[in-house]
């Protein structure tokens, strides 16, 4: 395949087959530091100076790092801030700083990178009806765990029960896979792009970052192991360094893993409009999760109707699909065959199916 052109009256051009595509604005760039051998995390910021850093959330870097024993005895903070950062390639070795570095340590790091925040919003029944919302700013070693307790103490009610007298509040979701999600996002993000956004739903909860899976990888390679595949490899080595990451390539293994320990479903991962989608959900009777089990549109409507109003009938079924009573009975049946639905109440007239 050919390389793309060099300038071509004014512009960059990229061919692919035979037709041509104009490269601008975020395309433009990443073509160019590709070109250079470069990624965005590893480019010098040239206005950034170590005042811009926030000196608790590089200790706090420092305190895991040494706990999780990533970081060598030789190279903890007292041997001096540019040290310290140079040994974490976070530096140009003359005091310049690089973008992961302002991503991970900075006071404001969107008044050098636009994109280096999250935007939480709590809707109703869809993405038009918008409750509430928070944003967040500020350095990225600490942003997930700050996001995480936003979410658990505004967005999230918990589960309440009781051990005796002690009342216990449980997250509808497990805190380790949302953390990971976070981690993840922040790590692998197109920072050419906007933030990272979390959408809170009554029964979902979905996370989005810009910049589609690295060359290489297919949704089916995250469901497996997997190789670790970086975006930013500058900012993920360090995140690595300072215990937040393991860059085996396992994170979405584990937050597959916390949901089933959780007993929730497997949550979904989507690669679509240029972007990163993680979506967690509270139960497994949502239409994207019953279409991919194989349910046909009838049985969809029936299964989320019975969800909704607590039971279903054969005869409510046959209302709702305008079909017939052995079609209905059919369809019933392999519902409660596949432990979508179970049957109670007496035979005939009074039996009817509530969710499994």
């Amino acid at each position: 395949m050919r390389c793309p052109s060099p300038i071509y009256h004014g512009e960059y051009h990229l061919r692919s087959g035979s037709t041509k595509q104009v490269l601008k604005g975020n395309a433009l760039q990443q073509f160019l530091l590709k070109r250079l051998g470069k990624t965005f995390d590893d480019v010098v910021e040239p206005k950034a100076r170590l005042e811009d850093l926030d000196p608790a959330a590089i200790q706090a870097f420092e305190q895991r790092g040494m706990e999780r024993q990533r970081l060598d005895q030789h190279e903890p903070l007292r041997t001096g801030l540019s040290t310290f950062l140079d040994n974490l390639n976070l530096t140009d070795g003359e005091r310049g700083l690089k973008r992961a570095a302002l991503v991970l340590f900075g006071k404001h790091p969107m008044r050098f990178i636009l994109g280096a925040h999250i935007k939480i919003g709590r809707f109703g029944q869809d993405a038009t009806d918008l409750k509430f919302q928070d944003e967040l700013s500020g350095d990225g070693f600490r942003l997930a765990e700050r996001t995480l307790q936003l979410l658990d103490s505004k967005y999230l009610p918990g589960l309440v029960s009781y051990q005796g007298l002690y009342r216990q509040e449980r997250l509808p979701y497990p805190p380790d896979a949302i953390r990971e999600a976070l981690l993840n996002a922040i790590m692998h993000k197109d920072y050419f792009g906007g933030p990272i956004f979390v959408w809170v739903y009554d029964d979902r909860l979905v996370f989005f970052n810009e910049g589609s899976l690295i060359e290489g990888l297919t949704l089916a390679d995250l469901q497996q192991p997997h190789s670790s595949r970086r975006r930013n490899p500058t900012l993920a080595m360090a995140m690595f360094r300072g215990g937040l990451v393991e860059t085996w390539g396992r994170g979405t293994l584990k937050m597959i893993a916390e949901c089933r320990a959780w007993g929730l479903p497997d949550p979904l991962f989507e690669d679509k409009q240029g972007g990163f989608w993680v979506t967690f959900f509270a139960d497994r009777y949502q239409e994207v999760l019953l279409r991919q089990a194989g349910l046909n549109e009838r049985q969809m409507k029936g299964v989320l109707y019975a969800k909704q109003q607590g039971r279903i009938t054969n005869a409510n079924y046959q209302r709702l699909n305008a079909c017939s009573r052995n079609t209905a009975s059919a369809d019933l049946k392999e519902l409660v065959q596949q432990s979508w639905l179970k049957q109670q109440g007496t035979k005939g007239a009074g039996s009817y199916y509530v969710v499994s």
